[in-house]
């Protein structure tokens, strides 16, 4: 008898297939039940004056959309990548790309950080021009039109029309 055509053998199915868009896929499916299944304990429920909420929204609403929608791109993604043919780029890496990686998780731990320290507008400012200097912008109306405007309309939609806690300006 001869061999089997190339994908009818079940064990062969998956072989080759699985790559790092599996594994992230993976993590997010993973990160995603993590976060639903934490989610009772670390989001508190909004303080009640005279027995009702200050806002109509449940303020779980947001964290499990989120774990949700990871959960649906995780699975969309490990669907996704076990048809493709790709090599691993992770080997091609230079010390100047992993240099680029390392300034930007510190810049982001620095905002996570900075958040409740210095406020949202101001941590999102210091954050957004660091990192659009460092990567090499240079137009000055297009970094002062990002920096000011799209904190500021993050913070206002957030703050005023979901009626979402974001840290305020600090008073110095």
């Amino acid at each position: 008898m001869g061999r089997s055509p190339a994908g009818s053998d079940p064990d062969s199915m998956f072989k080759g297939r699985l790559n790092f868009n599996t594994v992230a896929g993976i993590v997010c499916v993973v990160f995603a039940i993590v976060l639903y299944i934490i989610i009772p304990y670390e989001v508190d429920e909004p303080p009640t004056l005279f027995g009702q909420s200050g806002s109509d929204l449940d303020p779980k609403l947001f964290p499990t959309i989120v774990a949700v929608l990871f959960l649906v791109v995780g699975v969309w993604y490990i669907v996704e990548s076990l048809g493709l043919r790709e090599k691993n780029d992770f080997k091609q890496l230079t010390l100047g790309n992993l240099k680029n990686i390392a300034i930007s998780v510190v810049v982001i731990l620095f905002y996570a950080l900075a958040l409740e320290p210095i406020g949202f507008i101001i941590s999102s400012f210091v954050v957004t021009i660091v990192l659009t200097l460092y990567y090499g912008s240079r137009n000055i109306f297009g970094i002062v039109g990002v920096t000011i405007v799209v904190p500021v309309g993050i913070y206002y939609i957030f703050t005023r029309l979901l009626q979402v806690y974001l840290p305020a300006v600090p008073d110095f």
